[in-house]
Parts: C-alpha cells; sequence; structure tokens
C-alpha cells in the first residue's frame, strides 16, 4: 500500500481542522486587559484607566487609576446573561455598573454604564487598550 495516498489526505484535513478551529478561537476573557476612559463627575471629566487581570480561580482583579490615585478593586462581576459588569474599589469611593458592548471586537470593546458613590452618581465610557 502507498503510504502517500494515506498520508496526504489525511495531513490535509488535519490541517483544514486547525486552521477552522484557529480562526474560531476566544481573545480570552472579555474583560481582562487594559481599559480606559473617562467618567462624569459635576460636569467635568475625569480620565481613568482600569487594569484587569483573570485569576486561576476564575475571579477578576486589578486596579483603577484616576488623578494618580491608584485603588484595587474590591469586586469585580460580570454577568455572560447579559454581559453586564459591575466592579467597587477597595476603598469604597465608589462603584461602577455597565454593560460590556461590541463583545467580538478584540480592539473595539467598551464598557458603558453610571458609576455611584452612595449620593453621587454619572455615566462612564472604557475602551478597551
Amino acid at each position: 500500500m502507498n503510504l502517500k495516498i494515506v498520508v496526504r489526505p489525511f495531513l490535509a484535513g488535519l490541517l483544514m481542522f486547525l486552521s477552522t478551529t484557529l480562526l474560531q478561537a476566544q481573545e480570552g476573557h472579555p474583560l481582562h486587559g487594559s481599559w480606559s476612559g473617562n467618567r462624569t463627575v459635576d460636569g467635568q471629566s475625569s480620565r481613568l484607566l482600569v487594569v484587569m487581570e483573570l485569576q486561576r480561580d476564575q475571579s477578576i482583579t486589578g486596579y483603577i487609576i484616576e488623578n494618580r490615585k491608584q485603588v484595587p478593586l474590591k469586586g469585580v462581576v460580570l454577568n455572560p446573561d447579559d454581559w453586564t459588569v459591575s466592579m467597587s474599589l477597595a476603598d469604597d469611593s465608589y462603584a461602577f455598573n455597565g454593560r460590556i458592548g461590541d463583545l467580538g471586537s478584540a480592539a473595539g470593546r467598551t464598557i458603558e454604564g453610571r458609576w455611584t458613590d452612595g449620593r453621587n452618581s454619572g455615566d462612564f465610557h472604557l475602551q478597551i487598550n
């Protein structure tokens, strides 16, 4: 039996399978990475940098930088049913509630919503870097 007749179709099929599998591969967790944007405070825009990392136990940790102050995130919760996100800061200064937009885009993904600190609130917008 000629091995070339058997091996070539097998390799061609394997190559097709791997190429379609790689094309369908996910980018990773939708919150993982660095995000930049702003939040509106008393009518003024305040710049934000948010960094989130997916841990082995599937929890999400990270920090936010605003006005040169870095504060760890205390809780980050993603609801995959409607792609809503809630985040709070370790110093309890404020919390975010928003929704992921452009989920399928690796470079255009956004999170938009409202922030609150108990007595004040406003809009925020973040985009993946």
